[in-house]
């Protein structure tokens, strides 16, 4: 391992390999002194692609930038969302759980940049904040010869490394510095990122989901308010377990009030399973406590593994659902909004669980311009991508109640999902089913087997 001093070197580095093809970590694990260094060379480093899941630093819109450096993702962050859809960054659609995939074969990095802990005392250092989801990239860099940099930062987090026989692997992903071609050490502040207040409509839908989640469950929450409202309503629940592909700040409470303890788990046992983390201090503060199993997100996320938890809840939110139950929660129409993720991996792996609940959940509206629309259509817009097809999505959770898709007939999920919907919404909606699919004397009533009020 050759140590470098300062960010000029590790542009040199860049420059000698002529290095095209880029891993940058992302989410809470980004590198902004990197970034911005990449983006003061750009002209330099024409024709890079950086491959970044979930792009939250800035300045990749700058014209002397995005010319000569694109970024790649399969995840699109608020600071490129422009950038995508105006051409000028790209964007892969794909499954969480195939992402490590994809540097096997089709995008195999020339340079893997790691941001680490320090190395302790025998030599390993673990990937930081997103250790899940840079394992992948970093193994594949190893196995092809290519350059692997890490920037060692004194303040991240060095996650538990425990040896986990029944799964041959070990939690923390860790890496030994021998495994590593250059290191620069760096000592600034992590990347925090707040979930924001969570309004009354999350309020509401967090409720009646924490109302159907049994003791002993094992969850996973995806980003966003709704699944903050969630862990937030989860305070009396009694062992439950984690198995997730991130966390944010929500688990804290419910670590230190000794609702999560795993007890009841039937895949690694008193374990938090995740493979990263995106939040405040107070988060990242509590992931080097050994309760913590950072793992590859090859395997958390697949379905397979899934389902191996009983009583697995699945929470994600969407965009828009039609009748039908099919999700989109990666655009709006035809401008890409943000990326498939982990909703479908866990969908369909809490669906094969043992008294396993999936649940897509959503606002019945939201505001265009100042003015109210739903989020219950009769068929997705055009151009909207179908994040999950109706044939895996089971459950639906608005303010209104929820429906249960599974097994019903597509006169009852019509009826049931236009409950669902804003009561301005809802005539509208019977009047569009009727004509779009051929459902003329569809009634509200069918819906009963599949519909629940609100609480």
């Amino acid at each position: 391992m050759k140590k470098l001093w300062n960010w000029s070197e590790v542009i040199t580095v860049l420059r000698t390999a002529q290095a095209k093809r880029v891993y940058l970590p992302g989410n809470g694990n980004l590198i902004p002194p990197l970034e911005a260094a990449i983006q003061e060379h750009a002209a330099e480093l024409s024709g890079m692609q950086c491959w970044q899941l979930l792009s939250l630093g800035g300045g990749w819109d700058k014209e002397d930038v995005y010319p000569h450096v694109r970024i790649v993702t399969p995840f699109i962050g608020p600071t490129v969302r422009n950038l995508v859809n105006a051409g000028r960054a790209d964007f892969i659609p794909m499954h969480l759980s195939l992402v490590s995939k994809l540097f096997e074969k089709e995008w195999i990095p020339d340079v893997v940049f790691l941001h680490t802990s320090l190395p302790d005392s025998s030599g390993r250092v673990t990937p930081g904040l997103d250790a899940g989801l840079s394992i992948g990239p970093f193994r594949q860099a190893k196995a092809q010869g290519k350059i692997v940099i890490a920037v060692m930062n004194g303040r991240m987090p060095h996650f538990s490394i425990t040896p986990l026989m029944c799964e041959r692997m070990e939690a923390g992903c860790p890496i030994h510095t021998h495994e590593i071609d250059y290191a620069i050490e760096i000592d600034e502040p992590l990347h925090e990122h707040s979930m924001g207040e969570i309004d009354e409509i999350s309020f509401q839908i967090g409720k009646q989901i924490a109302l159907r989640i049994e003791n002993g469950s094992t969850i996973q929450l995806g980003i966003g308010s709704i699944p903050n409202a969630v862990l937030a309503a989860l305070t009396e629940h009694e062992d439950l377990g984690v198995h997730s592909e991130m966390l944010s700040d929500g688990l804290v409470q419910l670590l230190d009030s000794g609702v999560v303890t795993g007890r009841q788990k039937t895949l690694l046992r008193s374990m938090v399973v995740v493979g990263f983390v995106l939040g405040t201090r107070s988060l990242y503060d509590i992931v080097e406590d050994e309760r913590f199993a950072f793992l590859p997100q090859s395997w958390i996320n697949d379905p397979r593994v899934i389902a191996r938890n009983r009583r697995m809840v699945s929470v994600n939110s969407a965009l828009a659902v039609s009748l039908e139950g099919d999700v989109c929660a990666s655009s709006i129409g035809t401008m890409k909004y943000s990326g498939v993720g982990g909703a479908r991996d866990f969908a369909l792996g809490a669906d094969m669980s043992d008294e396993g609940w999936p649940v897509i959940a959503l606002p019945s509206t939201y505001d265009s311009g100042g003015e109210r629309k739903s989020r219950i259509c009769a068929v997705l817009p055009r151009g909207a991508h179908v994040t999950s097809s109706g044939d895996t999505v089971q459950n639906v959770v608005t303010e209104f109640g929820s429906a249960s898709l599974k097994g019903r007939t597509i006169r009852q999920r019509a009826a049931a999902m236009i409950r669902l919907a804003h009561p301005d919404f809802q005539d509208g909606l019977l009047e569009e089913a009727r004509a779009l699919h051929g459902l003329q004397t569809l009634s509200l009533a069918e819906g009963d087997c599949a519909f629940a009020p609100a609480a």
